[in-house]
């Protein structure tokens, strides 16, 4: 037997039973564990242990030896943080070639279990493979083709266990039924051992349903009661034992829904895992797992220990019930294992796979992220299927047109309403549709919050232009949001989309039709998407064109005027298209079934019509389509309203006198609601049970009825309709039965939706409200101006929020509010939720009727201002504060607002209310912690908030190390001290911390400081290593060099890289740098040829060659070269103990570079070798022979 086959075991006795083992040869059982906590339950649970024994070459695994009853037995544990099929066949390799003998193996560990109706699993159970059905114990469930529509058609097979394990598993199972099986005895003995390794009675054992998604936080606080599994009470903590199919993959299963899919697929599993695929063909094996989770979304670590104890304990129960007379008569896995090879390379293909998958769904992930809403595409299919060929044919040839095509700009097409504007955007976007795929669009609608919304707007760009690779840029801002579980701002979203436009080097197109849809007054406003579209312009993006359309209202055509010459008035032009549409349209055969006299007629008193809107033409086409007889079509035609307006009113005038309040109330909801309304909260609204109702007592000129993929919704059939129906003032006009202000709808929909809310009414109509009125009562009562209308309406607006009457009011909480029942909302005083639903009314009442104490803290915003300030109430806060001035003058409003607090937690508004809670004198003691409150702000409003500080307050003008600590304290968030960066770079400090820390979270941010205090920073042996050490260090020591810093190379420069894992990278940037110096001795010298990876002293020899004196010296140091490698991830890992790939490693080289690094120190002093010869002794030799491998000196030439 040769020495790398039979290991000899160290003479010396530390205590453990030796049981005259030398020679690996007498090991037959291998126990794999893929965690160290498996491996060390395993260890403790061997009757005898004996010592280590000495890896041979090549062997990377951790093991531990002893005896089980009549077997001996190596456990074997895969690298830290190595875990999957693959890494599990190489361990099994390496594990055969050490241990020839090996007979047989045991895969022990944790698994997530499967729990169904037949099997009721529970956290601490154990499943155990055995053949069942179809498969042999085993099924790797991402293993297979796939099918064109995108599944996996599983292929092949796995083996099953061994006949010997078989054989060994039911004695075993005898042994259970027949009660005898002594698991538990051993799990307390396990227990007194290791206390952690105890069955966790603090923690609960939640099944929660597959679709309940795990919500935020290691533990499942947050996730509630509602989606728990009711399930029987066990009679005592005693494990069940599981017996069939286990699931085993190259990703973990953390899906509950994917879980019970897949299993339903593979005909019923008991346990996801995965390690087990790896070893069933060809490493005979019985699987066991301890179940530590749900295989859901909800999995943590704390049942892991115990889980991994029960598996082992049933494991050395099995190797009790195994015959020694079997195993000997068992083939060695090496004889089973002949196509490892095949297999390797397999799992390897496999795991590609996977991986590739993995990206596949990571892409879809994101994009899903950035928008889930086809609505525009929507939009565009069903008005493009509307027109008539051939219309906007004159756009498309039109000069302005063209010359926008071609140049990057912006167009814009204006008209009155109901022209057809949106017909025209429909058609433009098919036209460059046909061109190129680089276009994104978006439609503005009146009766829909979210076309409303820019933040949806944005996202919907970004969706649409990213066709197929997802640029890094974008999955950066996604991975941030991700780990910060937070969601981007619209300033967020806005930077990300101009930078991918930034970088693009073909034309792209945007497409906004109906800007003035857009509402006005709304929060945030028109105003802010106008300012979107003119910071796109402004920013002369060299290939961005964009066109919008919109009417000619007066700030639409004060922002567009200034940054575009190039417009289009389409009111005469599109005339062209309305006559085409109306031609068309009498010569179908609905209306030209009236003959040529009567159609000649329609046409002429169409078309000489002074109103040439495309709405109204429609409208009268359909009047006459509705014609019975030629005597309803003549008048018909005698009746034709003259103008768009007229249309309207003639249809109101029609609707039954009786059914007009109801009608009207419709009209109020329809015009007014902040989404759009389902058909049955429309029935809901006037008590009607049936939806056909609705539509029976309004008329089709009014609304519309559009059936979507899941819901069927009741809307205004246009724009226009809108504008007809509100009226401004009512003493100004004419009031008809049908005309409402704005003010008017929102007290009657806030008295809706209170009633259904709070009210005593449970009626099924009542009910279909609940949903909209919960969601949007408090928007609709902000509405409240004060005026005599609103009294009632208030007056149950207070009530609701009086603590006598807060039962319900905290019903409505926990689903709208949910964090603030954590704050006893029974004891809050109406003042602090009146501040935080921004209802001005109600606040202005409870300041004057309540005992006002406004530092009483209360809420989970702590004060009613803070609240107020928090949700973007900035109207409101102005209110305040003027209340304050009048009544109150000692107080100011910054006394009274805690601003960190608000700053991290505002989500809307952060400019206004910025303005009016930083009125007070400016404090610079408080820069500190206004600047980690908005680092750490989940909202995306932290770069927002540091650039109004700089603009509005000019803060920030003395920055030291704890500002910038501050700053980036939030490792997700970087645009907070990038926007200081970009501002005050000459104001921060260039010490090292505070280089370190810059550099660890952004490169734009040093760049800044780089450029800004370059001649300010010095570089000593320390410096370059911590920097060179930090995330991105690396980069930022070029950038620092580029730039001109002064490094020279000396001895203790390079004893300092000497103790850095990055140290061999670090040197090899300075000596790429022709400008850098070098002032080394031979000790210098030395410490790079036995400290540093050998191609970095190879590469100091060719540029400096070697002192001949040290020589010798020299190549004793390249003898016994070892250096420290970076660990292979930089990114600090969240388990307690760092997994090896996190850690530096000590690297030996080897005896090729060895020799390649002695060749070429004696390349450079060959002249000189005569007198070097004499030196060279057997000491020399000798010390090189010691420290290479045995495999080099096999060729005594070398």
């Amino acid at each position: 037997m040769s020495t790398s086959q039979k290991r000899k075991i160290s003479a010396l006795d530390d205590g453990v039973d030796l049981h005259q083992l030398n020679s690996v040869e007498q090991y037959t059982i291998g126990w794999i564990c893929a965690l160290p906590i498996e491996s060390a339950a395993a260890a403790k649970l061997l009757d005898k242990k004996h010592s280590e024994i000495p890896n041979v070459p090549g062997d990377n695994n951790s093991y531990r030896f002893g005896r089980i009853g009549g077997h001996n037995v190596v456990i074997g544990c895969l690298p830290a943080g190595r875990t999957g099929l693959v890494s599990t066949a190489i361990v099994a390799q390496q594990m055969k070639q050490s241990f020839g003998n090996l007979r047989l193996s045991l895969m022990v560990g944790i698994g997530g279990a499967v729990p169904s109706t037949e099997n009721d699993i529970r956290l601490g159970d154990v499943v155990v493979s055995q053949p069942h059905g179809r498969y042999g114990g085993v099924v790797q469930y991402d293993l297979g083709k796939t099918r064109p529509d995108g599944e996996i058609e599983r292929t092949g097979s796995l083996n099953s266990p061994p006949e010997a394990v078989l054989t060994a598993l039911s004695k075993l199972q005898t042994t259970q039924e027949m009660e005898e099986l002594p698991m538990q005895k051993h799990l307390e003995q396990l227990s007194a051992l290791m206390p952690r390794y105890s069955f966790p009675s603090n923690l609960d054992d939640n099944l929660y349903r597959p679709d309940q998604r795990h919500k935020i936080g290691a533990e499942c606080s947050s996730c509630g009661s509602d989606g728990l599994v009711e399930r029987g009470i066990r009679a005592d903590e005693s494990p069940v034992i599981h017996y069939g199919t286990i699931a085993s993959g190259n990703q973990v299963m953390k899906d509950g829904v994917a879980r019970d899919r897949i299993s339903r697929e593979l005909g019923g599993v008991l346990c996801f895992e995965m390690e087990a695929a790896a070893l069933m063909n060809n490493f005979p094996c019985l699987i066991v797992r301890g179940i530590s989770d749900y295989s859901d979304s909800h999995k943590n670590d704390g049942w892991q220990r115990y889980a991994a104890a029960v598996a082992a304990a049933f494991a050395y129960e099995l190797l009790m019930h195994l015959a020694v007379t079997q195993v000997a008569e068992t083939q060695t896995i090496s004889e089973a294992m002949a196509g490892f090879s095949q297999r390797i390379a397999q799992n390897t293909e496999t795991a590609r796979r996977t991986e590739q998958k993995i990206d596949q769904k990571d892409n879809r992930e994101i994009l899903e992220w950035l928008s889930l809403s086809t609505h525009f595409s929507a939009v565009q299919n069903a008005t493009y299927d509307a027109r008539m060929s051939g219309t906007g044919k004159w756009l498309v040839e039109h000069d302005r047109y063209l010359s926008w095509i071609s140049t990057p700009g912006l167009l814009w097409l204006n008209g009155v309403a109901g022209c057809g504007k949106t017909l025209l955007s429909s058609k433009i976007i098919d036209h460059i549709q046909r061109q190129t795929s680089q276009i994104a669009y978006w439609y503005f609608q009146f009766n829909s919050a979210d076309t409303q919304n820019l933040t949806n707007m944005v996202r919907s760009l970004l969706r649409q232009l990213i066709r197929s690779e997802i640029p890094k840029s974008i999955r950066r801002f996604w991975a941030q949001h991700q780990e910060n579980n937070s969601e981007p701002s619209t300033t967020e979203l806005i930077v990300a989309l101009s930078e991918f436009v930034r970088a693009s080097t073909q034309p792209i197109y945007f497409i906004f039709d109906a800007l003035d849809e857009f509402p006005e007054t709304s929060s945030p406003g028109r105003s802010s998407l106008l300012a979107f579209i003119k910071q796109l312009v402004d920013s002369s993006l060299p290939f961005l064109h964009i066109l919008v359309t919109s009417r000619r209202e007066p700030d639409i055509k004060n922002v567009l005027g200034q940054v575009t010459s190039n417009i289009i008035n389409i009111d005469s032009l599109i005339e062209i298209d309305v006559d085409q549409f109306v031609v068309a349209a009498l010569d179908d055969d609905c209306l030209a079934k009236w003959g040529e006299d009567l159609v000649a007629l329609a046409k002429s008193n169409l078309l000489l019509s002074g109103e040439r809107r495309f709405r109204w033409a429609d409208l009268q086409l359909k009047r006459l389509r509705a014609c019975p007889t030629a005597v309803d079509y003549r008048d018909a035609l005698d009746t034709i309203p003259k103008t768009l307006e007229e249309t309207y009113h003639q249809a109101l005038d029609t609707i039954d006198v009786a059914h007009r309040q109801r009608v009207r109330q419709i009209l109020i909801w329809l015009t007014t609601s902040h989404r759009e309304l389902r058909s049955v909260e429309v029935a809901a609204v006037v008590a009607f049970p049936f939806v056909e109702d609705v539509l029976k007592i309004c008329t089709s000129v009014l609304v519309t009825v559009i059936d979507g993929d899941t819901t069927e919704t009741i809307k205004l059939a246009h724009f226009t309709v809108k504008e007809f129906l509100i009226i401004c003032h009512v003493q100004d006009e004419i009031m008809h039965w049908y005309n409402f202000t704005v003010g008017l709808a929102h007290r009657c929909i806030t008295e809706q939706a209170v009633d259904c809310l709070f009210g005593t009414s449970d009626s099924p109509e009542t009910q279909m409200l609940i949903d909209y009125a919960s969601e949007y009562w408090p928007e609709h009562a902000r509405r409240n101006d004060g005026t005599a209308d609103w009294a009632q309406v208030q007056l149950k607006v207070n009530t609701v929020l009086e603590a006598k009457s807060r039962q319900a009011f905290i019903a409505w909480l926990r689903l709208q509010h949910p964090h603030e029942l954590s704050y006893d909302p029974d004891v809050s005083f109406p003042l602090y939720f009146a501040c935080l639903l921004g209802l001005r009314q109600s606040v202005a009442y409870f300041w004057q009727t309540s005992t006002l104490n406004l530092t009483r803290r209360e809420g989970r915003f702590k004060k009613p201002i803070n609240a107020a300030a928090v949700m973007g109430h900035h109207e409101l806060i102005s209110w305040i504060t003027t209340e304050l001035t009048r009544n109150w003058p000692e107080f100011h409003i910054g006394s009274l607002i805690d601003t960190p607090l608000v700053i991290e937690n505002l989500q809307q508004s952060p400019g206004h209310v910025l303005l009016q809670i930083l009125r007070a004198p400016w404090d610079p003691a408080m820069e500190r912690y206004i600047v980690r409150a908005a680092a750490a702000n989940r909202h995306g409003h932290g770069k927002e908030i540091i650039e109004h500080l700089l603009d509005d307050i000019n803060a920030f003008q003395n920055i030291d190390e704890s500002l910038v600590e501050s700053a980036s304290h939030n490792r997700y968030n970087a645009t907070v001290l990038e926007a200081l960066a970009s501002r005050r770079a000459t104001k921060f400090p260039v010490t090292l911390e505070t280089l370190v820390a810059v550099v660890e979270l952004s490169l734009d941010a040093f760049t800044h400081i780089l450029g800004a205090r370059v001649v300010d920073i010095e570089l000593d042996g320390h410096a370059i290593v911590s920097l060179g050490e930090a995330r991105n260090g690396l980069a930022a020591i070029q950038m620092m060099l580029n730039r001109g810093v002064v490094v020279v190379i000396t001895d203790t420069l390079v004893s300092s890289l000497a103790t850095s894992p990055f140290g061999s990278e670090i040197i090899t940037l300075l000596m790429n740098d022709p400008k850098i110096e070098q002032n080394l001795t031979s000790e210098g010298v030395a410490t790079i040829a036995g400290e540093f990876d050998l191609q970095v002293f190879i590469r100091f020899l060719k540029d400096h060659g070697c002192p001949i004196g040290e020589s010798v010296k020299i190549m004793e140091r390249v003898a016994c070269n070892s250096y420290l490698r970076r660990p292979e991830f930089s990114h600090v890992s969240s388990s307690r103990k760092l997994p090896r790939r996190y850690r530096p490693t000590l690297e030996r080289s080897f005896m090729r570079d060895i020799t390649a690094a002695i060749h070429e120190i004696i390349g450079e002093i060959s002249p000189w070798m005569a007198r070097l010869m004499p030196l060279i002794t057997e000491d020399t030799l000798a010390l090189v022979a010691e420290h290479a491998e045995p495999s080099a000196f096999e060729s005594r030439s070398t």
